[in-house]
């Protein structure tokens, strides 16, 4: 058990001084990756504005491949997000269009929002990485003090120090 300022809020808030672009990988299904993303923003919500997007599809209600259910991706009001326009149809959130991209994934194109609300999305980003890189950049220009890119079991590439700074 971590305590002191050893504590996971404080580990966390000492990356984020450090790091603007963060992957949450694992190495299989069902790891906890968007529950972890869920908390994380629970954490700094009042403290950054965040970013968040996902080299896959998150957040939706039960997995396409295991029909299992999935955890929803909760964002507060303020949180910058990317995510493919049919995506955004299946979130709950007031919001506002901050910037459209030339990306398109089956589920329509992505583009850059802010929260009006809180409430959940469903988040589909890019699958290459050099698209990935580019939304990053630029949610960080609409003024994203840090980015959460979500990951997918079979995606790990994203991590590479090309796109973010750390996992």
């Amino acid at each position: 058990m971590l305590s002191g300022k050893n504590d996971f809020p404080t580990l966390l808030l000492d990356a984020v001084k450090k790091h603007k672009v963060i992957s949450i990988i694992g190495l299989s299904k069902n790891v906890s990756k968007t529950t972890s993303l869920n908390h994380v923003i629970k954490l700094l919500k009042d403290k950054h504005t965040i970013g968040i997007t996902s080299i896959g599809r998150d957040g939706e209600p039960y997995d396409a491949i295991t029909q299992l259910p999935k955890p929803k991706i909760i964002v507060e009001n303020g949180t910058i997000f990317a995510t493919a326009e049919d995506s955004l149809k299946n979130s709950d959130i007031k919001n506002e269009l901050m910037e459209t991209t030339d990306f398109t994934t089956p589920l329509g194109t992505i583009n850059i929002y802010k929260a009006l609300s809180k409430g959940y999305v469903e988040l589909a980003g890019p699958s290459m990485n050099k698209q990935l890189k580019n939304l990053c950049n630029d949610m960080r220009k609409i003024g994203c003090d840090v980015i959460f890119i979500d990951g997918a079991f079979d995606r790990r590439s994203f991590a590479t120090p090309l796109i973010s700074d750390a996992t």
